[in-house]
């Protein structure tokens, strides 16, 4: 124990003095792991004639480097907001959304309000984070943030009114339920909402530019993709676990199997294209509106390869209207000779 007190004391002196050459390698990483350095000290480790101090020295070096990088990405992610809070003395949200390109599930806003301090080291836009990362940013924005509001649209009500209303909606029940402490001014990724008294900035690409936003973007992403994950035990077999409504080869291909569920969006291409309701109606009107029989040939040659994606007794009923168009067209034409 004495002489480890020693030894301790010995590397304590020589670290103060700036001089690694009377250290150990080992002394020498543990001073660069975990004691304020003297000047000159790193630079004596970098041409210290023992490689691995040079090693451990540089190693040590690249990872001070990297510290600064994010000190300084981080103050100008922060910047934006936090010039605004000063200019007008309230509590700055930023707002976010995800999920407007999947063909299932609920679009889903974030608001959040954080304080200017602590920083959130690796905060950055949801995209540019794998799902483990963005699960540890969402606990340590929770943890700090002054206020948190999460606003999402079903399906249903995307098909209603749109994909884009349905965004502005959900975001503007984020802004509305943010709490404990609701925002006084808004800074937001690109759009403006209506019908909100509060003052508003937009901001092209503001998830990668704003720290606010960028913690709404986690915040909705993490919430999103765990409320997929929870819809694909409720409508198993279309892998909304994996690829949380997004339009994969599997989910295209599971969604022509099993036909679109309660959660798809019937009012995106590929899951109304695929709707059995919707392709017979198509067939039906396509039916009506053939002159001749030639052209309902050619309706029935392109909705023949969809056949098989629908159920028996509707392709059944399909082909007993494609018949009776087919009697009364032959019949005009008979008649017209």
């Amino acid at each position: 124990m004495l002489f480890s007190g020693l030894m301790d004391q010995s590397r304590d002196r020589a670290v103060a003095a700036g001089s690694p050459a009377e250290m150990t390698a080992a002394a020498v990483k543990h001073a660069l792991s975990e004691l304020a350095l003297p000047e000159g000290f790193l630079e004596a480790c970098l041409s210290d004639r023992r490689s691995a101090v040079r090693q451990a020295a540089a190693v040590f070096q690249r990872a001070q480097e990297r510290k600064l990088k994010e000190q300084r990405r981080l103050e100008s992610l922060y910047s934006r907001e936090l010039e605004a809070a000063r200019r007008r003395g309230v509590l700055v949200g930023g707002v976010d959304e995800v999920g407007r390109g999947p063909l299932a599930g609920p679009v889903v806003a974030a608001c959040v309000v954080l304080p200017p301090q602590p920083r959130i080291v690796g905060l950055d836009d949801s995209k540019a984070l794998t799902p483990a990362e963005r699960d540890d940013l969402d606990r340590r924005i929770r943890a700090v943030a002054l206020g948190i509001g999460v606003g999402m649209v079903d399906a249903t009500e995307i098909d209603r009114i749109n994909i884009l209303n349905a965004t502005l909606q959900a975001m503007t029940a984020a802004v509305s339920r943010c709490a404990p402490n609701a925002p006084g001014h808004l800074l937001l990724d690109a759009v403006r909402l209506r019908d909100l008294a509060i003052g508003q900035e937009p901001i092209v690409g503001g998830d990668r530019k704003c720290a606010c936003i960028a913690a709404a973007s986690i915040v909705a992403k993490v919430a999103r993709d765990r409320l997929m994950v929870e819809l694909d035990r409720q409508f198993p077999g279309y892998g909304f676990a994996a690829h949380k409504g997004y339009g994969t080869p599997f989910h295209l291909s599971q969604l022509a199997r099993l036909g679109p569920s309660a959660i798809h969006r019937r009012s995106f291409a590929p899951v109304h294209d695929i709707d059995p309701a919707a392709q017979a109606r198509r067939f039906l009107t396509a039916l009506a509106q053939a002159s001749s029989l030639e052209e309902l040939r050619a309706v029935g040659e392109r909705f023949a390869g969809r056949a098989k994606l629908l159920q028996p007794r509707l392709v059944a009923g399909l082909r007993r209207s494609y018949a009776r168009r087919r009697a009364q067209l032959a019949n005009r034409s008979g008649g017209s000779r």
